[in-house]
């Protein structure tokens, strides 16, 4: 995990930067309009494809925020894989078993516990 530093700002303060900074209140709405459309898609994904469906939708999401690599989208898991079981709503079994199978495919290899390097997004996207 990486140091993080948190900001506080006043709700009102906020307000009133917005209002004397509109293009700052539009970025932000951008921004939030997109995690919403990707949640939102996600959260269809769950209920709609197998296992490895919603996986493979999860590794998706997370090579939008990768280091590309010459080998490929290097991920860096911020959490374990019984609470990534838990996201997927599986158990940790069946997500180890999934991420095995697709590295045996050589869709992504598995770099310890909390790295994953993607190595073909267009097979990726099509499971």
């Amino acid at each position: 995990m990486d140091d993080s530093g948190i900001c506080l700002l006043p709700q009102e303060s906020l307000k009133s930067l917005l209002r004397e900074k509109p293009e700052i209140a539009l970025s932000l709405l951008d921004a939030m309009s997109v995690r919403l459309a990707q949640a939102e898609d996600f959260i269809g994904e769950l209920t709609l494809k197998n296992v490895e469906g919603r996986l493979a939708s999860w590794l998706l999401v997370m090579a939008q925020k990768g280091i590309p690599t010459s080998q490929g989208i290097r991920i860096r898991l911020d959490f374990t894989r019984e609470e990534l079981a838990q996201l997927l709503g599986t158990t940790i079994e069946t997500v180890s078993r999934r991420l095995n199978a697709l590295q045996a495919k050589g869709i992504i290899e598995l770099r310890g516990h909390r790295t994953i390097l993607i190595r073909d997004v267009k097979k990726l996207e099509s499971l």
